[in-house]
Formats: structure tokens, C-alpha cells, sequence
């Protein structure tokens, strides 16, 4: 094993060591790390290229992964790969990824296909027995250099193979490359034209190595001397001997920049007079590094001995932190004083950042004295003060360097500027003005305050519970201030954490309802519901343009006004620009610098981040399936058969910088011009109609740029036989035969429906006709009559008159009713209970009813059946309650509601319908009613004309075994 690693150290000449960072001038660059568990086949990077395209291509001992910022893709043995430990890896003029791996084998990818000694006749005829290198000439084309054989090869810019020189050593350039050959130095183009030729004189011609160092410049080293050389006017000029032992060092050039090795865990940058650059060294512990590589976007990706990649975006973002010199990663409150940013951590220590250092030669312990938790943060010419929650104030004279602590205030929850000898405190009992010097204080307001923000000289604003307040003050000749008025600005459920002001505006942080701005007297309200990325709002910063930059809990949020406090957007700044926590507890601008103290230590970027990183995503269509069979597009085409339609299409949109967060939208011309977004990286069509389609896409980076370019995909899809226009015509012929069938059929069912709406018209008739024969019982008149009778014959008048009005509204209504298909249900109820009143003159006073409804009151206005209830309660009376002897006579009317079902139910406690058929059958001349049939049939008429689902459904009653009356529910579907 331990031959093996040698092995690939000799063959990686760029091989570097990568550990954990740290950046020397007290700044650490945000990285991503990449491992099995995100998708990488292994930990152990050999080789990482960069395609045209701009996919990141990894080699691995366990198989190849093309990476697009969010997604890795995997080849193995398992779908072509000669071998899974691949150790070089390189892109040529053609697109094609060449790899060459541990068993000696020669292979590469195009067009997301391997092409192998099995599968590509150049490749069948090659054969190897050493291990391979790989090298890049850039538009030259590519070199296969054999370790120790006499054989190397050249794929040139046209993709063909040739062997070549096997002691020839090259250099790379952009527009051309460097050849050595015999102690002759080329200079050739891409097409293979010597430029320029130079003869190594004076030195010895053997063991040379060649190394670029910058974009014209390279050396040639030799044992313990080296020889730089430049590039002008496409000739080769010798510059000098220069002081630099090249063997004894280890080097990579990439994208423009030059890297050594100074130690094995230490990486240092060097300018092109091979000056190292140590203030930006990269430094790591305890992890091998096999591979650095600088992409297109200037981001660094380092492959490692099995800890996987680190990725470093070339993101303006860079982090104080623990690592970086801060005593504690946690800034509890920060505060700004000059060009001085003062940081209270959470383990109760101060420390100052300035130009751009964190100063080692400042710091404050409280951690010994403090009492309580440290809130709040102030810095002027004289002191630093802290606050406490106990109310507790410690006073760091800056001259002197001597620690006071006052007596206790209250729990002070924020310092605000007065002057060099005085503060205004916000704190849980008050707001008051506390003297530095004499430690003597004013109250300003008696009320609990959570914010305080000085105006001018004669105005304040103070903040609490629910309210702001404008305070205006002046101070006596005894320089003794005095409040001439408060003004109270409600707002509504806040905790409000900090205030600040420009001009007429006021912009008001809250704890849990986000931002207010107030200004001439109206307020605008703004929270998650509107934009914000969070309600809990820690800190405000106003910057030279007057934008908003609001710290909360779930990034920074930058609010820019327009015309007007109720015209606004928002822009957002995450962990998906570079933040390694959404978590902000202050912003302060230094400079052109924004630094941001968070929960993970202070980020600094510059005030312009947003729109200096607008650069737009590329978009590639990266495979297509058929029925899961792959497609080749040729000139961005597919054609398919219109019965065999299934596609799935993948995509990329590269932007590494934005670290995953990647939306995509989508839209087929033909089918609408609308775009459809898409979140994830795959999208499926099915079942097309033979044309053709255009498919375009585009992808959105984290900075809300969307591609310029969108992936385009023409799919035609072919008609199959019987869908072409020659045979067109025969369905056509049927097509007229089966639409004068189908009018005929139409007209004659139109017909038929017109006689029996016909038939159906005159059946209604007849029913109202005969229900208004059959609806008041002839009986039901004369015993009514009767018993009004009774009430003249015994002087009760009132009682006449009363039921008399009521008999002759019954039969009126009745009349009304019957020319009506149906009724409001109010109306029913209504008719019934009057029907149920002149009904209890037929009986003592035995008998009882009662009306139950239960139903909201929208459903009274509900249409039902004319007279359909009135027969049932008639039956219910006349054949179940009248019978009974020696017994209370109860009948119930209920009205209620059942899922989407209007629920009528009658219930008495009668005979029952066993019995009073017996008593039928004795007396045949007992009445029999007509009124139950044609309510069905009225049901029956109903249910035609709506459509709605009705029912009705009678029930015996029993009580241990014996009949205890009837039920009749019916059911009309609302």
C-alpha cells in the first residue's frame, strides 16, 4: 500500500497538503466540505478538473463523480469503467473527460457515454504497462506520458491520436505550450506551428523541469539552479538565473495563480516574482492532501487522503472567529466607535476588530466582576461601558486602562451616545441620563424601557411593551435636564430592541413582530407575512443610502424605500451567500465593509455584496431518457414515436458559489408560454401529439439571478402510420358518418325528452289537482268547525275568533301552496304548526306537540316539496294517536340537519301501524287518505326535476315488545 501512495506522489506533481483553516491576518474564508455521506463515491481525491461546460470532474479510488454544486454524479465498473481507482484526470479540446487509472487502462467520457478499449478502435489498439499522466496543453490538445516507457502520446485540438517524443517535457499556456526536446526550447501554437525555438546553452541538457509561473513567465530548473525565461512577441527570451532551488519544493499553478508548498500542512500563495504571500497561507491539521484546483469562478477545491473536498467559494465573505483570534465564537452585542468595531462576547470578554485585525493587544475580563448577564455595549473617546441585566454598569477607561463598576441602576437592556461624560440607559425600571464621571442620574421616564435612541439635542425616543415614545427635553442653567413633553406612539404586541432614525424616519426593531417604520405621524408595518425573512428583529443599521439593514434571527434583510414608507423591496443576505449561520445579532459598516456579528463570530463583506455577485447561472441539459433508455441529442434534438413518449430529462445550473441553492423553471412553447418552476433537477413529459417542441429552461443562483442562455431541447414527435394526412381521409368519411348518427340519435332523444316533459307536465297537474281535493280532510273541516262551535255556544268568543282566523289562513294557504312546486321551508314550518294548532281542538287535553329545528338559519330559506309533510302528520293523528285510549297523545315535528341531508322526521307515540291496520280491517268504513301516495308522488316529481337525492323511510316503535308509535324520516339532499 504504502508503494502504491508513492507511486501517485511521483505522478502528481501538483500534490498538496490541505488542512484545517486559518487565514494569518485574523480572517477565515467560509468553506463547504464534501464527503461519501454527500455523495462523493470515496473520500480519497486523486485529481479534480473543471470541464468546459464548467462541471467539476472527480477522481477517486473508488470510481469518477461529475459534480454540479448540488448533485453528484457517479460512473463505476458498474456502467463501463474499466477500473473504479482512477488517478489522472483531464479535459481535452473536444469536451472528452480522458482517465487514466490504476490497472494501466486508457479511457474517457463524452457526451455522458465511456468509450473504452471495447468500445473505441484508437483506444483497442493502445497498450500499457506503466502508470499514466495525464497533462492539459489547453487548446494544444493533451498528453498521455507513460511513466518509464518509451512511448507517450498527443491528442491533438482535433481529437486524433499520435505518439510522440517520449523524453519531450511540456509546459502549458493559455495560447500556446512550451516543448524540451534535447535542450531545445519550442515555442508552439495550437496548430502545431513552432514559434519559436531556443537553445540551452552553458548548462547541462539533461533532468530539466519546466514550471509556469504566471501568465508569460516560467522557470527551468536543474538540479540546485533555476533559469526564468518570459514569453513576448511570441518569442522566448532568457531572463536570468534566479535564486530558487525548484527541486526541493512543490508547486501547483492554477487558473492564473501560483501555490507552494511551504511545509506539509501549510499551503502559501506566491506572486510572479516567486515571493510568498504568507498573510493569506492556508493551514489545516492532520489530513493529506492530494489535489488543489482553482475552478472558472476562482473558488479553490482541495482533495484530500480520506477526508474527502474542501470547497472555498471566491465569495467576498471572510469570518472572525474563534479560530482567528476571537476569545469565544458567540457576540452577544457589538458596537461601533470611529473606525473601531467593539464585540461583547457571551463568556463576558471585549474585544476590539480594527483595520480589519483582531487586535490582539485589546481585550476586557468581566468574566471575575461581573454580576448578572451582560446585555448591552458602548464605546466613546474615554470608555468602554458594559450593562448588565442586574443593572450593573462597568466602565473601562481607554487611557488609563483601570475597570469601575457602579451601583446598581437597573437591568439595563441599552446605552445610547449622550456626550463623552454621559449615556441615556434603557432599562427595566426607567430610562434614565447617567453622568460617567460623578455617576449621578435623571429619570426621563418612570416606565420600563427596552430601547433608547438620541434624536438631537433636544429630542429622544424611548422603547418599551407596545409603545414608542417621542421625548423632548432641554437642560436648566444648572445643565440639569427636565422633560417638556412625551408623546406615545402605540404599537401593537411588541418587545422593540432597537431604534434608529434618519431624517423624519424611524425605524423600530421588534422581538416578535418584525419592523416598524414611523415617519410625519404614519406607521408601516413589516413582517414575515411581507417579505421579512424573519419577525425577530435583533438590530438596525442605516446606511450612506439611506437603506435599511436589519439583523434577525434568519439572515440579514437590506430594505430599500421608495418615495414612500408603504414602497419597499427587500433583499436578503443567508448562509446561501457565504454566512455559515442565519443567526445576526448586529450589523455595522467600516469603510466599503459591512461586518455582522453573529452567533458563529463576525462576518465582513463588502456593502455592495448583492450586486457585485450578479452573475448568471449557466444551464445544461445533462441527460435524457426514454423509457429508460438513453438519447443522444443531435444539434439539441430528439425524435420520438408518438405512442412511445416518456421522457425524463436531466438538468444542471452551475453556480458553485451559490453551494446548492439552485431553482430551475421550465415552459414548452407550444403548450404555453407560461413559466413552470421546478425545484428539483429532473423533469418528466409524457404523451405528446405528434410536432414539434421546444423545450427551454433556466436556472436561478442564491442571488436571484436567473441564466441568460436558457437549455434548449427540440423534440419531434412522428405520427405513426394511421395518424399521417394520406390516412386521414377514411376517419374523416366515418368521422362525418358517426356525426350525422350521432345528430340523428340527439334529435330523436330531444324528442322523446320534449314528450315526456309533455307527459310529465300534465302527471304534475293532475297531482295538484288532486292534492288540493285530497289535502284537508273533509273530517278534519267538520270537527274543526265543530269545536269553534263549541267555544260560540259557551260565550268564548275570543277563542272562536282565534281559531277561525286560523282555519280559514290554513285553507288559504293551502289554496296558495297548491300552485306552487315547491316552498321555502320556513314557510312549511309554518304551515304545519298552524295545521297542528286547529288539531288539538279535536282532542282533551291529552294530547301534545312539539316542534324541534335545529337548523342554522340559512337552510330555512331551503326549497322543498309542496304538502308533503301534512299528509304524514295527518296519518300520525288520525291513525295513530286518535285510537289510543287512556294515554297522553305526544307528537313530535322535527327539523334538523345530517351530513348534506335536510332531515324531516315526524314521530308520535300512537297505535302503531299494525294495530290501526287491524282496526281497518274491522271497519270498513273507516276513512282512508289519499294524502300519503301523493306525496310520494310529489317526491317522485322532485327528484326528477332537480336531480337531488330524496327519501323517505316509516318506522314501527316498540317499547317491551309493544307497539309504541311510528316514525316517518324524510330526506331531502341539500
Amino acid at each position: 500500500m504504502f508503494k502504491r501512495y508513492l507511486l501517485i506522489l511521483c505522478i502528481f506533481c501538483s500534490i498538496l497538503p490541505l488542512f484545517k483553516t486559518a487565514w494569518v491576518y485574523g480572517q477565515e474564508k467560509i468553506r463547504i466540505h464534501y464527503k461519501i455521506e454527500d455523495g462523493l463515491f470515496s473520500n480519497t481525491i486523486y485529481s479534480i478538473v473543471q470541464d468546459q461546460k464548467g462541471f467539476i470532474w472527480i477522481a477517486t479510488d473508488n470510481g469518477l463523480c461529475r459534480f454540479d454544486g448540488k448533485q453528484f454524479k457517479r460512473y463505476s465498473t458498474s456502467n463501463g469503467l474499466p477500473d473504479n481507482d482512477i488517478l489522472s484526470i483531464e479535459v481535452d479540446q473536444q469536451g472528452r473527460i480522458w482517465l487514466a487509472t490504476f490497472n494501466r487502462n486508457l479511457c474517457y467520457i463524452f457526451n455522458n457515454s465511456i468509450y473504452t478499449r471495447n468500445n473505441e478502435p484508437n483506444l483497442k489498439k493502445l497498450s500499457f504497462k506503466s502508470y499514466l499522466k495525464l497533462l492539459n496543453l489547453n487548446k494544444s490538445g493533451l498528453i498521455i506520458q507513460e511513466e518509464g516507457r518509451p512511448r507517450n502520446y498527443k491528442v491533438d485540438r482535433n481529437g486524433n491520436l499520435k505518439p510522440i517524443h517520449r523524453s519531450t517535457q511540456f509546459l502549458s499556456f493559455d495560447e500556446y505550450h512550451i516543448e524540451l526536446t534535447g535542450g531545445l526550447l519550442k515555442l508552439i501554437n495550437p496548430f502545431d506551428k513552432i514559434l519559436d525555438s531556443l537553445q540551452i546553452s552553458n548548462i547541462e541538457k539533461s533532468g530539466f523541469e519546466l514550471f509556469r509561473i504566471n501568465s508569460h513567465s516560467f522557470l527551468l530548473s536543474v538540479k540546485n539552479k533555476s533559469y526564468k525565461y518570459q514569453i513576448q512577441n511570441n518569442r522566448i527570451q532568457f531572463v536570468g538565473e534566479v535564486n530558487f532551488q525548484y527541486r526541493t519544493k512543490r508547486f501547483v499553478y492554477s487558473n492564473n495563480e501560483l501555490w507552494l508548498y511551504e511545509t506539509p500542512n501549510r499551503l502559501v500563495p506566491m506572486d510572479s516574482n516567486l515571493a510568498l504571500n504568507p498573510e493569506r497561507h492556508i493551514e489545516f491539521d492532520n489530513i493529506t492532501i492530494n489535489i488543489f484546483f482553482i475552478d472558472n469562478e476562482g473558488g479553490y477545491w482541495i482533495g484530500t487522503k480520506g477526508d474527502g473536498i474542501y470547497y472555498f467559494p471566491k465569495i467576498p465573505v471572510d469570518h472572525f472567529n474563534s479560530k482567528t483570534g476571537l476569545f469565544s465564537d458567540n457576540i452577544i452585542r457589538s458596537t461601533l466607535y470611529g473606525k473601531e468595531l467593539y464585540v461583547l462576547l457571551d463568556n463576558n470578554k471585549v474585544q476590539r476588530i480594527t483595520n480589519n485585525h483582531i487586535d490582539s493587544n485589546f481585550s476586557i475580563d468581566l468574566e471575575g466582576i461581573h454580576k448578572g448577564n451582560i446585555k448591552t455595549i458602548l464605546a466613546n473617546d474615554d470608555y468602554v461601558i458594559c450593562g448588565s441585566d442586574l443593572g450593573y454598569l462597568y466602565l473601562y477607561q481607554r487611557s488609563t486602562t483601570k475597570l469601575d463598576t457602579t451601583s446598581k441602576l437597573g437591568g439595563i437592556k441599552f446605552l445610547e451616545h449622550n456626550d463623552n461624560s454621559s449615556v441615556f440607559i434603557a432599562s427595566s425600571g426607567n430610562s434614565l441620563l447617567f453622568n460617567l464621571k460623578n455617576q449621578s442620574k435623571q429619570t426621563i421616564d418612570s416606565h420600563r424601557s427596552t430601547s433608547i435612541k438620541k434624536i438631537n439635542d433636544t429630542t429622544l425616543l424611548t422603547a418599551g411593551i407596545n409603545s414608542l415614545k417621542i421625548v423632548h427635553y432641554a437642560y436648566s442653567d444648572q445643565q440639569v435636564l427636565f422633560i417638556k413633553k412625551i408623546t406615545n406612539i402605540p404599537l401593537k404586541n411588541t418587545t422593540i430592541s432597537d431604534i434608529q432614525n434618519t431624517d423624519s424616519l424611524a425605524v423600530i426593531a421588534t422581538v416578535e413582530s418584525g419592523i416598524y417604520l414611523y415617519s410625519k405621524g404614519r406607521i408601516e408595518h413589516i413582517s414575515y407575512t411581507n417579505g421579512l425573512s424573519d419577525n425577530n428583529c435583533k438590530s438596525i443599521f442605516i446606511d450612506s443610502e439611506k437603506k435599511i439593514w436589519v439583523a434577525t434571527s434568519n439572515g440579514i434583510n437590506i430594505i430599500t424605500l421608495h418615495r414612500s414608507i408603504h414602497n419597499y423591496d427587500i433583499e436578503k443576505i443567508s448562509t446561501n451567500h457565504g454566512l455559515t449561520t442565519n443567526n445576526i445579532n448586529g450589523i455595522h459598516q467600516i469603510g466599503h465593509s459591512i461586518f455582522a456579528s453573529s452567533s458563529k463570530g463576525i462576518f465582513r463583506f463588502p456593502i455592495n455584496y448583492l450586486q457585485s455577485e450578479q452573475q448568471s447561472p449557466k444551464i445544461y441539459i445533462t441527460e435524457i431518457e426514454n423509457y429508460d433508455i438513453k438519447l443522444l441529442p443531435v444539434n439539441n434534438q430528439v425524435t420520438l414515436r408518438s405512442d412511445s413518449v416518456n421522457l425524463k430529462i436531466g438538468f444542471s445550473g452551475i453556480d458553485y458559489r451559490s453551494m446548492g441553492t439552485i431553482r430551475y423553471k421550465y415552459r414548452i412553447l407550444e403548450l404555453s408560454k407560461e413559466w413552470q418552476t421546478i425545484d428539483i433537477q429532473k423533469l418528466s413529459i409524457q404523451q405528446l401529439s405528434p410536432g414539434t417542441y421546444h423545450l427551454e429552461i433556466l436556472a436561478q443562483n442564491s442571488s436571484n439571478s436567473w441564466s441568460t442562455i436558457p437549455a434548449q431541447l427540440q423534440i419531434e414527435v412522428k405520427p405513426l402510420w394511421w395518424q399521417r394526412p394520406l390516412f386521414k381521409l377514411v376517419p374523416l368519411l366515418g368521422a362525418l358518418l358517426l356525426i350525422f348518427a350521432i345528430t340523428k340519435a340527439f334529435l330523436q332523444k330531444r324528442y322523446q325528452k320534449q314528450m315526456e316533459a309533455e307527459e310529465m307536465k300534465n302527471h304534475i297537474t293532475e297531482v295538484e289537482l288532486k292534492a288540493i281535493k285530497a289535502q284537508i280532510n273533509p273530517h278534519f273541516i267538520f270537527n274543526t268547525l265543530n269545536a269553534i262551535q263549541y267555544f260560540i255556544q259557551n260565550e268564548e268568543n275570543e277563542k272562536a275568533d282565534n281559531y277561525l282566523n286560523k282555519m280559514s289562513r290554513l285553507i288559504r294557504t293551502t289554496l296558495n301552496f297548491s300552485n306552487e312546486a315547491s316552498i321555502d321551508l320556513a314557510e312549511e314550518i309554518a304551515y304545519l304548526q298552524t295545521y297542528l294548532e286547529l288539531e288539538t281542538l279535536r282532542f282533551d287535553e291529552d294530547f301534545t306537540y312539539h316542534i324541534e329545528n335545529t337548523l342554522p338559519n340559512e337552510l330555512l330559506s331551503f326549497k322543498i316539496p309542496t304538502m308533503v309533510l301534512q299528509p304524514h302528520l295527518e296519518n300520525a293523528i288520525r291513525h295513530g294517536l286518535k285510537p289510543k285510549l287512556n294515554a297522553s297523545k305526544v307528537l313530535y315535528l322535527r327539523f334538523f340537519r345530517e351530513d348534506r341531508f335536510l332531515i324531516c322526521q315526524i314521530e308520535d307515540n300512537g297505535i302503531g301501524r299494525v294495530n290501526s291496520r287491524l282496526r281497518k280491517e274491522e271497519n270498513s268504513n273507516m276513512h282512508s287518505s289519499q294524502g300519503e301516495s301523493l306525496s310520494n308522488s310529489k317526491l317522485e316529481i322532485y327528484k326528477r326535476i332537480t336531480g337531488k337525492e330524496v327519501g323517505i323511510m316509516v318506522e314501527d316503535l316498540y317499547t317491551n315488545q309493544q307497539a309504541a308509535g311510528t316514525r316517518v324520516t324524510l330526506k331531502i339532499e341539500i
